[in-house]
């Protein structure tokens, strides 16, 4: 469930709505396709989820994917492409753009910053230590994230003793 705060209404059919929407997001889903699938005329439809959810079925529609991309940049590897297509995005301007819009950051701005691959390495004093070496790096720039995290992967894969800490 990715917004729970937008569950509290008690309409129970733009309930179903957003429960569709947060398990089908990677496909297109359209305002007409949902309304048809509840069996309400579309304006009626889009009135009553505005007011159920304080968003229109667009722009919820937007945020359960921009939910669901932010979950795989903090928890994965993958590129910005293959995050937008896993999202149902197919135009990465749009996706760049709408990403940007409710995030605050872009997409590389946002994985940088989350990655929980990144964090231990990202912290102001990371300390990297195994029986081989030990490197200490001062943090002073967000672009160094990704080399440290490729230190620490490679570092593990080399030396399964490797250890790191604060």
């Amino acid at each position: 469930m990715l917004f729970e705060g937008q569950k509290t209404h008690e309409d129970e059919d733009i309930l179903k709505a957003q429960d569709f929407i947060e398990k089908n997001y990677m496909e297109k889903i359209t305002v007409d396709q949902l309304a048809d699938m509840l069996s309400i005329g579309r304006r009626s439809f889009e009135r009553r989820f505005k007011k159920a959810t304080n968003n229109t079925v667009v722009e919820y529609l937007q945020r359960v994917k921009i939910e669901a991309a932010k979950r795989s940049f903090e928890s994965s590897r993958k590129n910005i492409n293959e995050v937008m297509f896993n999202v149902g995005y197919t135009d990465t301007k749009a996706f760049r753009t709408i990403f940007k819009k409710i995030t605050g950051l872009t997409p590389i701005e946002y994985r940088n910053k989350y990655n929980k691959q990144a964090v231990v390495a990202c912290s102001q004093k990371a300390k990297v230590k195994s029986k081989k070496m030990t490197v200490e790096v001062e943090q002073s720039f967000q672009s160094n994230c990704f080399f440290m995290t490729q230190v620490v992967i490679l570092s593990k894969i080399n030396n399964p003793s490797f250890e790191l800490f604060n």
